[in-house]
């Protein structure tokens, strides 16, 4: 570290501080809304850290918080003379006027605790960067995924909302969708579930899982290739398991109806190419956007967010989250956070993500071959996380073309409904089917 960095004070707010201590001591009604917002690690001061311990403590309690509950707490803690003592204490509620300014003072706390996590990052990245690094990718996207992280901590909302401000911002919601000013979200391809679901709302979180070979990532590419054709709604797609050309080749197929391997060994008809043409010409320019080089979650979010803010991106989709890079202790934990983080992407940006999971072997052992939220591989925080969880599975292997899509979990809408489906493996397409008593 040079000379000039080892003068530098990190970025904090005295004023800030003892402006939100002094605000909770003469109005007890706005303690909770400061909870809200910071913690006792987020003050810079050490012995701010301490006088709002002692003041959630007894506010615990339901006791009042005053100078002298304050300083009778601080002393049983053997704190009162590290905070400076009691006159310190009593100065902080004569500093500030009045409490109604205590959220922004608050969110300027967690601003600068924000900066400094950041700044404790970038110089982990510089000492760890002289060192010989194994995996450059691993190491740049996790410092990545940790500061995007910290920086997202600066920007966490004021206090939850009370029923007349969240009514009047679903007004203002419904009268700019009437308007066309913001999007509604991206529409599924399938008319049946799309009537039932409607589309994958922004800030949402859709878990689409399945068995292996069961069609999921056919099931995204159509998702992804009927949104962003026609340039409407732009499509951000991970793929961990196909590159490039074979998302592009599916996507073709299934909208010309026509199978890709036929043009391979040369066996396509003139009316094949006729209409497997328009279909690569109409998704040439489309705004679907492909990373096949992409395996860690700090890339991944890195990735995104880049081209949510350049291409006005609406929906990501991960194929497929358990096949997902990040150092996390044991797999569990692993899969606890990244399912996390793609819900805190969906949620801080606005868009829609749709992630695509494996089911355990367990589905198989049992004679009903439908799947339960239990099946999800490290299934808790999945569950726990998605808005939505719909399963792809097939009742009976002997009939490959015949599948059912499965609404396991849906907040705020109908579960256990099942959508019939027939698959064309030939050319990777799913389409909705009347319900045949035959089935």
């Amino acid at each position: 570290m040079s000379a000039h960095d080892t003068i530098r004070i990190p970025p904090h707010n005295d004023e800030a501080e003892r402006s939100t201590l002094g605000a909770a001591l003469i109005d007890n009604r706005s303690i909770d809304d400061i909870a809200s917002i910071i913690e006792p690690a987020h003050f810079y001061r050490e012995s701010h850290r301490h006088i709002w311990r002692a003041i959630l403590a007894v506010h615990a309690r339901s006791e009042a918080v005053d100078v002298i509950t304050l300083c009778d707490e601080l002393k049983a803690s053997a704190l009162l003379e590290a905070v400076g003592g009691s006159l310190v204490v009593a100065r902080l509620s004569s500093e500030v006027p009045s409490s109604a300014n205590v959220q922004f003072y608050a969110q300027i706390v967690r601003k600068k605790a924000a900066l400094r996590e950041a700044i404790s990052v970038a110089h982990r990245m510089v000492d760890e960067a002289y060192e010989d690094m194994p995996d450059l990718e691993q190491w740049g996207s996790d410092h990545l995924a940790t500061l995007q992280l910290a920086l997202e901590g600066g920007k966490r909302a004021a206090a939850a909302q009370t029923p007349q401000s969240a009514l009047a911002s679903m007004t203002q919601r419904l009268e700019d969708k009437i308007a066309g000013k913001i999007p509604d979200g991206v529409p599924w391809p399938l008319a049946s579930v799309q009537a039932e679901l409607g589309n994958f709302a922004p800030k949402s979180l859709t878990i689409l899982a399945a068995r292996p070979g069961v069609g999921k990532s056919a099931l995204a590419v159509q998702i992804a290739q009927a949104a962003a054709v026609g340039g409407e709604w732009p499509v951000m797609l991970f793929t961990l398991e196909m590159d490039a050309e074979e998302i592009v080749a599916r996507a073709v197929s299934q909208a010309s109806r026509v199978d890709y391997a036929k043009l391979g060994r040369g066996a396509a008809s003139e009316r094949d190419w006729a209409r497997w043409v328009p279909a690569q010409v109409a998704l040439a320019p489309a705004p679907l956007y492909i990373k096949d080089d992409v395996v860690t979650l700090g890339g991944i979010l890195a990735t995104a967010r880049a081209a949510i803010k350049r291409q006005g991106v609406r929906l990501v989709v991960v194929d497929y989250l358990q096949l997902i890079d990040h150092r996390a202790g044991n797999r569990e934990q692993a899969v606890a956070e990244i399912s996390r983080a793609l819900k805190l992407l969906a949620q801080s940006t606005g868009v829609a993500v749709l992630a695509l999971a494996q089911l355990s072997r367990e589905v198989e052992k049992r004679s009903s071959k439908q799947p339960i939220l239990s099946d999800l591989r490290e299934s808790g925080s999945i569950e726990q996380d998605a808005n939505r969880v719909l399963f792809l599975w097939r009742a009976d292997d002997n009939h490959y073309d015949r599948l059912t899509l499965t609404v396991a979990k849906n907040r705020g809408g109908r579960t256990n409904l099942d959508f019939q489906l027939k698959f064309s493996g030939d050319c990777y397409l799913f389409e909705q089917v009347v319900e045949n008593p035959e089935w």
